[in-house]
């Protein structure tokens, strides 16, 4: 399955643009969004890779800039979070999604992965 889905945020201006590619062993969400946040413009750019069970293992962000930034990191499925090049992240210990505030995309991790129905919380 492959979607293409477009969101505007309701507080502020801006766009984004998601491709989402759902396999049999994966799945895989690599989206661009251009907004506004405490009246400055950002573009971002964002890949997420979860197993086939809504489970996140990967993600790779870029903050778009005169002077880019990236993170790329992982986790195990149990917990443990490491960056591409292996280093442990201590900090993120026991969390098991990423929330990426600008996009209602990172929600759907948790709820596809727990199968929430309408109206259901965990």
């Amino acid at each position: 399955m492959e979607r293409n889905i477009m969101w505007t945020p309701w507080s502020e201006p801006g766009l984004e643009h998601l491709r989402l590619l759902q396999q049999d062993a994966e799945v895989l969400a690599d989206s661009i969004i251009v907004g506004v946040s405490n009246r400055m413009p950002f573009r971002l750019q964002y890949e997420i890779t979860c197993d086939s069970n809504w489970n996140f293992k990967e993600l790779s962000l870029t903050l778009l800039s005169s002077n880019p930034k990236s993170v790329k990191i992982r986790a195990d499925g149990q917990g443990r979070w490491s960056t591409h090049t292996s280093d442990p992240v201590p900090l993120l210990e026991g969390c098991m999604d990423v929330d990426i505030s600008a996009t209602p995309f990172t929600n759907t991790l948790p709820i596809r992965r727990l199968e929430l129905r309408p109206g259901q919380s965990a």
